[in-house]
């Protein structure tokens, strides 16, 4: 969304070390940090029922919690007030079955939905929707968040975006890095997606919205239910792109 200083250097120089790569985003965000935190690109939900996805097949099982920790202690201008704990949170990548590296996932979907198809067919729905605006090779993940979990600020670095789709002959760059979120239930009452200074309320099911990659990001549910989205990391040529 917002043009940086590097966005032609190599994403795999930018991710490694860790400590120096989170420097250069929130170097980066606090020279943008007045801007929008976030693009609304429309609604998804009629790409996903044209494929046959369906909100039941995408949010009636549940995703095993795995260690969070917060991904920025120690780099934010803010001192920790209190000795960082342990949290967990509930997200799992739904790959699609041509760039599929590991089946670990998809036999978890499978065991406990009988469901063979989701990833095709979800993959195929983002297609229809994210392809007209210029995304390509996107990775995306369903985050189940239940009632009274939060997910701290942090930065992305995308290495697993890297690790899936980086080459020698075709190199990814920072500037093409695209990430985006969708929400498969309407907004309820004490839910927010925060990213920049600003924070999203009030979406509906389908509504889809875009950061900058190298925005702080924190998402809370204060409400009664459970909120699920899906995430997307994806690639946006550049138009100028250099050797």
């Amino acid at each position: 969304m917002y043009k940086t200083d590097i966005d032609f250097q190599l994403l795999k120089k930018n991710i490694k070390p860790w400590g120096k790569s989170q420097k250069t985003s929130w170097r980066l965000y606090e020279l943008n940090e007045h801007k929008p935190g976030y693009k609304k690109h429309g609604n998804m939900w009629k790409h996903f029922q044209k494929h046959g996805v369906t909100q039941e097949r995408l949010v009636d099982w549940d995703i095993p919690p795995i260690v969070g920790n917060g991904a920025t202690f120690g780099l934010q201008q803010q001192l920790n007030s209190a000795r960082p704990s342990v949290r967990y949170l509930r997200e799992m990548n739904i790959y699609d079955d041509t760039n599929l590296k590991s089946n670990v996932t998809n036999d978890y979907i499978v065991k406990n939905t009988d469901d063979k198809h989701l990833a095709r067919d979800v993959h195929s729905a983002i297609k229809d929707f994210l392809g007209p605006l210029g995304w390509e090779e996107v990775r995306f993940s369903r985050f189940q968040q239940p009632s009274g979990e939060v997910t701290l600020a942090h930065i992305d670095a995308h290495r697993q975006f890297c690790n899936m789709y980086d080459s020698l002959e075709d190199p990814v760059l920072c500037g093409e890095i695209k990430i985006g979120v969708m929400f498969l239930e309407d907004w309820a009452y004490g839910q927010g997606f925060g990213m920049g200074k600003d924070v999203v309320q009030n979406w509906k099911m389908g509504d889809f919205y875009e950061w900058p990659w190298f925005f702080p990001h924190h998402t809370y549910n204060n409400s009664n239910v459970e909120r699920n989205s899906l995430t997307f990391v994806g690639r946006k040529r550049l138009r100028d792109r250099q050797s």
